[in-house]
């Protein structure tokens, strides 16, 4: 060996085929990119057949001598009988993963979809060597799943997305309740775009399961400094291959990565079935959550103390490409937000159990305004597991910015949000009774008969106007205007 000579490192990309109850199957075939061997096209491997160095049809495809690096493995031929719903994944083979294993989920072709259990399609991306060491110097990146945390010291670290049928509402709850939150040590002023903190964050692309049968639920990125004494931080997704028209997604944050003055819990959100991608990019979103107002927006109105301030980008905003979540026809539902705050703020009213009574605004741009029009406070309840916090849950008709503020103590009493949507819209979060308005996580259709228990949001009046027809007299001109 001379000076001039180089070392090779290599290691071995273990991939299998597994169906629901983790059964090897076999006969599948993948291609991996870019070609280890160093072919100008992808590598070909067949299970027990070409590429495939354990030479048996078992399940179990093994490639050798492959160099340390970044690789797309892809299932491009299926067995029979099966579906494959998440067909491509990242791997990286190096020094924390020189013998690792790729799992993709097959789906039998007489499940239904619809009422599946909760599943991981496919085994969760890789970071690369270069995300790894500036997540682990800079970030102090670390994995949070209900009350534990690990820190992030392996390609194989991040969580992967958990899956299941949209009809079985439990196993979605399951899904929703195991999936974890990356946390990152680092923070983004909120003037910040949205790709610039994609591409600092260096997240892998999360392949999705592409069937509206399914709900994904997808793992959060958080960059705060320190949740327990910062109020303000950026909550994103990894960058995602695709929107799957119709599909619903769920992206929950754990909650040892809410700051302790507020932050975003969880984003439900589905695309209307008929409505597509613009171009073929990587979609994501990314939320800045503070506790303050920019200097730039004005006040909210009503004398309302600003509780949390939200912003949601994609990045069809940016650039015009990707999917629109700026119209509200894109939408199958209305997007929900579920935020948490701390029981009984300072100068705001609450309820009996201390929640805030809250008021959320959507931004207009139009007249540099806050309004209420369109969106609505579902419901505001006790933190389940957090004695001092609240979640208060918002509906609002597409992505922008939004204020969620509390009424001043100063004002008297008197609760809850402000609804400038007429009657029947379903925006209220207390009462059952029959009619449009208070009908429970915004459950009223039509009608605006009776209030059935307790009214809430209740009506604020901001104007009142009225003319005086002749002092009172007794003048036609003034009935014919009433």
């Amino acid at each position: 060996m001379t000076s001039s000579d180089s070392i090779m490192y290599t290691g071995r990309i273990n991939i299998e085929a597994r169906d629901q109850n983790n059964n090897l199957i076999s006969g599948a075939t993948y291609a991996i990119s870019p070609n280890p061997n160093g072919g100008n096209t992808p590598l070909t491997v067949i299970d027990g057949g070409t590429n495939d160095n354990d030479g048996i049809n078992n399940g179990r495809s093994v490639v050798a001598s492959v160099p340390f690096g970044s690789y797309t493995v892809t299932m491009t031929g299926t067995p029979s009988g099966y579906n494959v719903l998440g067909n491509s994944t990242s791997y990286t083979v190096g020094n924390t993963q020189i013998d690792g294993t790729a799992v993709f989920r097959l789906i039998s072709t007489s499940t239904s979809l619809s009422t599946l259990g909760t599943t991981v399609i496919t085994t969760q991306p890789s970071l690369n060597s270069t995300t790894l060491d500036t997540w682990q110097s800079s970030f102090n990146a670390i994995k949070i799943n209900g009350t534990n945390s690990n820190a992030i010291s392996t390609f194989q670290s991040l969580p992967p997305i958990i899956s299941a049928g949209i009809n079985n509402a439990s196993a979605v709850n399951t899904a929703v309740s195991s999936q974890a939150t990356v946390q990152l040590q680092t923070s983004f002023a909120s003037a910040t775009n949205g790709t610039t903190v994609i591409n600092t964050i260096g997240a892998p692309v999360y392949h999705m399961p592409q069937s509206s049968d399914v709900v994904a639920v997808v793992p959060s990125i958080v960059a705060t400094t320190n949740p327990a004494t910062v109020s303000s931080e950026t909550v994103s997704t990894p960058p995602l291959d695709s929107i799957v028209p119709g599909q619903k997604m769920i992206i929950p944050v754990s909650q040892l990565a809410i700051p302790a003055t507020g932050g975003i819990k969880q984003l439900n959100v589905q695309s209307a079935s008929s409505v597509s991608s613009v171009g073929n990019p990587t979609n994501w979103f990314v939320i800045h959550v503070d506790n303050t107002l920019s200097t730039s927006l004005p006040a909210l109105p009503q004398s309302d103390k600003l509780a949390l301030y939200i912003q949601v980008m994609y990045p069809y905003e940016e650039t015009g490409q990707g999917f629109n979540w700026g119209n509200p026809s894109n939408f199958a539902t209305p997007p929900h937000m579920t935020l948490q705050l701390p029981k009984n703020p300072p100068g705001v009213t609450v309820d009996s159990n201390g929640c805030p009574s809250s008021n959320i605004y959507i931004f207009d741009t139009v007249h540099n305004s806050w309004t209420t029009s369109g969106v609505t406070v579902l419901s505001a309840v006790p933190t389940v597991g957090n004695s001092n916090a609240c979640d208060v849950t918002v509906q609002m008709p597409h992505f922008s910015q939004f204020a969620l503020g509390g009424r001043s103590t100063s004002l008297g009493g008197g609760s809850s949000s402000v609804s400038s949507s007429p009657g029947g819209s379903g925006g209220g979060a207390v009462g059952t009774g029959p009619g449009g308005i208070g009908a429970g996580e915004g459950a009223g259709s039509g009608g605006s008969e009776g209030f059935g228990g307790i009214l809430l949001p209740q009506l604020k009046i901001e104007e009142v106007s009225y003319d005086i027809c002749k002092n009172n007299t007794a003048d036609h001109s003034c009935w014919n205007r009433l």
